[in-house]
């Protein structure tokens, strides 16, 4: 008898210690995977005519071409495939600087520039960079934005001018040059 005793007192104890031990605030914990804050640029001419597609103007643009950011330049190094880059659910976002991208697409606008990756889950006061043509011409962009509560409310502005609102992480622009 001693010994049911003594197990019963032991279950009440550890009921207790576990039950007292939960968390008193219901919330379920979820992790989310906030796709990162992208500018994709292309380059077009006044027929519409990705100017990137042709290597040699896509050469000429990858010397001349270069974004200022944080008072440091960017000029373009690289080209990177879409079909070789990292596409996976638990993705970090890294800072590429300003690079040529392939969209994989086999079509007429394959090529384009590309600036970023912006943490998309952090608050942006403010994300402002200039891309300076090499021919003279500059244009400015800026943005700000915040995601919370599985929410995000991001501005993106060309030059002083609201271009695109809402909840899209990537930025895509054609310049007619």
């Amino acid at each position: 008898m001693r010994k049911i005793n003594f197990y019963c007192v032991l279950l009440a104890i550890l009921s207790v210690i576990s039950f007292a031990s939960c968390d008193k605030n219901n919330e379920t914990r979820m992790y989310i995977d906030v796709y990162p804050i992208e500018f994709k640029f292309y380059v077009l001419d006044k027929d519409s005519v990705n100017l990137l597609n042709d290597s040699t103007i896509m050469k000429e643009y990858m010397d001349k071409v270069k974004v200022i950011y944080n008072n440091n330049e960017y000029k373009c190094s690289e080209i990177v495939d879409f079909n070789k880059s990292i596409q996976s659910r638990w993705y970090a976002p890294f800072f590429k600087g300003l690079i040529m991208f392939d969209n994989g697409f086999s079509s007429s606008d394959n090529y384009v520039l590309y600036f970023g990756e912006f943490d998309g889950s952090l608050v942006y006061n403010e994300i402002s960079f200039t891309i300076d043509w090499g021919d003279g011409t500059t244009d400015d962009i800026f943005f700000k934005g915040s995601y919370y509560n599985m929410k995000s409310n991001r501005e993106f502005y060309l030059n002083g001018e609201l271009i695109q609102k809402g909840e899209s992480p990537i930025f895509v622009y054609k310049f007619i040059k």
